[in-house]
């Protein structure tokens, strides 16, 4: 039998609390979630919040993962990025310690722009116009 619980802002767990805590028998994982309006590089992400993931990892499996919603303005965008793009293994090793914490960190694209948005009106009436019309075969809206 298969001992699997999912526990949602538990408490105690790495003197902290964990957002997400998935446990198989003995092993903990723990997912910490987070929201950023201001910078979506991974540098930021990793300054900002991989050590506090990192620290609940000290009484368990020395991997946890971190998940931050990207809050950040999509005007200028070109477009948005793919989940390989987005998703990384980072490290972390505390001063005196002799075990790397592994974090899987990962960017949730938050208010993404429509498709549309990224064309200039100019481009984007005439495709209005012609719905009902697709591109031929092997071409695409230019």
């Amino acid at each position: 039998m298969v001992s699997i619980s999912v526990q949602v802002e538990t408490n105690n767990v790495g003197m902290g609390r964990a957002d997400v805590l998935v446990q198989f028998w003995a092993l903990r994982y723990l997912t910490e979630m987070k929201q950023d309006p201001d910078d979506n590089s991974r540098a930021h992400i990793k300054g900002k919040y991989l050590t506090q993931e990192s620290e609940y990892t000290n009484t368990n499996a020395p991997f946890g993962q971190l998940l931050v919603l990207d809050l950040t303005p999509k005007t200028s965008s070109g477009g948005t990025l793919r989940v390989d793009e987005v998703a990384w293994l980072a490290t972390h090793r505390p001063h005196g310690a002799t075990t790397d914490r592994l974090v899987l960190a990962g960017i949730v694209t938050g208010q993404p722009r429509h498709p549309l948005h990224l064309l200039t009106l100019i481009e984007a009436v005439p495709r209005f116009l012609d719905a009902d019309r697709s591109p031929p075969v092997g071409e695409a809206w230019r």
